[in-house]
């Protein structure tokens, strides 16, 4: 249905780079990991409350940060901003909305937290660091993905990229301009992760970008182990790229991530209706995921780990 809805172009903007390898494995791989399932427990239902970023959210689904709601409708961020909160959970907040942080800051709003790119220059970064402190923004940070432009198909996305490399000196000093929690997003290695908390990032987003900057890389889930064997309890991860069910969810919980990202799917929910898709979506992958939890012997995500998941060999 978002596919009729969405002009041609704008379906396409949210395609996948190149041949579109990691966007599939993406998708695909939570094939490879299996629910155990344990039905004598005296559940009826669970728990999928989380505390991060200093707030109570009753989900552990989150709005990913998208720069191009915009392409959707003039009113999009609005009705991103009003599903969200109706679904009673978090939005990502990407430095390229067209709202500023001002407006978003005056709607009714859920808890949100302020993304930018290192593709601007320090000074800029850290200004708008401050300026959603002000706005009452519960949390800020940056994606390192973006020393590259992404690509749609083959065609280069015009206007993004860096010409510097990315260090964990750009981290830290841009650390030391918020008191807010701080994340570092595009971490795909153990590496990088245990450099982006050393450089004092308090939460570690382990992402692709959606399969959109390269091709044939391995999906986030993959990474979620080394990474969090890398970092110990010294941040929190959270994940995205390719969760589509609630069931996708339990799996890069039960792997240690704390939160999940949700990108395409709200962009549909937008596009078919509104601020009521995006809430549609949102509470459907938590109820898919609440479900889950019951059928797996799981009463709150504290007690969820790695126990509930079989590696499927075939």
């Amino acid at each position: 249905m978002a596919r009729e809805k969405l002009q041609r172009e704008v379906w396409d903007h949210f395609g996948y780079a190149e041949t579109g390898s990691t966007y599939r494995r993406n998708v695909e791989i939570f094939r490879k990991f299996l629910l155990k399932q344990r039905l004598f427990h005296g559940y009826t239902t669970a728990d999928t409350t989380i505390e991060l970023f200093n707030q109570k959210i009753q989900t552990p689904v989150f709005v990913a940060p998208i720069g191009s709601f915009h392409l959707v409708g003039p009113q999009t961020e609005v009705q991103v901003v009003s599903g969200t909160l109706d679904a009673k959970s978090l939005l990502f907040v990407s430095q390229f909305y067209n709202s500023s942080l001002e407006d978003l800051a005056k709607l009714p709003h859920p808890p949100m937290v302020w993304q930018g790119y290192l593709t601007s220059s320090y000074d800029d970064l850290a200004k708008k660091m401050r300026l959603a402190e002000r706005a009452g923004f519960v949390g800020v940070g940056v994606t390192i993905d973006g020393t590259q432009p992404g690509k749609i198909g083959d065609r280069i996305i015009p206007g993004r990229g860096r010409s510097n490399p990315v260090m964990n000196d750009d981290i830290r000093k841009l650390r030391m301009e918020t008191s807010l929690p701080f994340f570092v997003k595009g971490i795909m290695t153990a590496e990088d992760a245990s450099l982006a908390v050393d450089a004092g990032a308090d939460i570690i987003v382990i992402s692709n970008h959606g399969g959109r900057i390269a091709d044939y890389s391995r999906s986030p889930i993959e990474v979620i182990p080394e990474v969090i064997k890398a970092i110990g309890n010294r941040a929190v991860v959270i994940t995205d790229s390719g969760f589509r069910r609630g069931t996708d969810v339990m799996k890069a919980l039960a792997l240690g991530a704390k939160a999940v990202l949700i990108g395409r799917p709200i962009v549909w929910g937008a596009a078919v209706g509104g601020s009521e898709g995006v809430s549609a979506i949102l509470t459907k992958i938590t109820e898919e995921l609440r479900r889950s939890m019951v059928i797996c012997g799981v009463p709150s995500l504290d007690k969820l780990s790695e126990k509930v998941l079989i590696r499927d060999a075939a």
